[in-house]
């Protein structure tokens, strides 16, 4: 009988089944990850790892809007497309992911129904986005105590409700899943 350790435990990095260049690979792992703390948090607390938590949820909107870059600018022209390589503020990636959607939009003449359930969605994105972009507008807060210039990374109390950040995460995160899918759906039926 074979040790069940040997299958769950052991993973070949960058082998032809885990491509380390795979972005919605690194998303999805990320989401998961979140996901699995939130259920596993449910049932105790999170109080006691609160910062890894808020590190991975922002750490995953930074995946979701790069990898929705990374799948949707190949269908803009070259001139078109929007660089995002070495971008982690999230508010700036928000907005070169709203922008690429819209120029697909324009290029491609998406449905109206697109475009309308897009900036429903996006709209939660937003507000879940801006509301972390303020406490950690670099991806430095969540992992280090202070900040280079040696203040504290988080000057002043700030409160967070996890239920509420459950939740936020849960609806806006649909928007990063979804929306390169759909744009490709809707463009294999078209052909």
């Amino acid at each position: 009988m074979h040790d069940k350790r040997f299958w769950n435990y052991n993973i070949t990095l960058h082998s032809q089944d885990h491509q380390h260049d795979d972005w919605a690979m690194y998303y999805g792992q990320y989401k998961f990850t979140v996901e699995m703390i939130f259920e596993t948090a449910y049932r105790g607390s999170c109080t006691g790892i609160y910062l890894p938590i808020l590190f991975l949820i922002r750490h995953t909107l930074e995946l979701g809007y790069k990898t929705n870059l990374k799948f949707l600018n190949p269908l803009l022209k070259p001139e078109e497309q929007i660089e995002f390589k070495n971008d982690h503020n999230l508010s700036s990636l928000h907005e070169k992911f709203r922008q690429t959607v819209k120029k697909i939009n324009i290029s491609l003449n998406l449905k109206e129904e697109f475009i309308k359930e897009f900036e429903k969605h996006e709209s939660k994105l937003n507000k879940f986005k801006q509301e972390l972009h303020e406490i950690d507008s670099g991806s430095t807060t969540f992992r280090y105590p202070s900040t280079r210039e040696g203040d504290p990374s988080i000057p002043a109390p700030v409160n967070i409700n996890f239920i509420n950040i459950k939740e936020s995460f849960e609806e806006s995160i649909t928007v990063l899943t979804y929306t390169h899918d759909v744009i490709h759906n809707y463009l294999n039926r078209e052909q």
